[in-house]
């Protein structure tokens, strides 16, 4: 995925932990909405890939 998207969506989780009430300039909250995207990116790396395809080269 791209940069671009990351940034969109580490601002989108900002904005989420600012809604529930979260300080998102404290310490343990800085680096947070990044370290979300970039998990998810990797939890979600597989739903373009054709399955088929991956058992074929297994």
């Amino acid at each position: 995925m791209s940069d671009n998207y990351n940034k969109n969506l580490a601002n989108n989780i900002k904005s989420v932990l600012s809604e529930i009430g979260e300080n998102t300039e404290r310490d343990g909250l800085l680096k947070t909405p990044e370290r979300v995207a970039k998990s998810m990116e990797f939890l979600t790396n597989g739903y373009d890939k054709d399955p088929s395809e991956i058992l074929k080269s297994a």
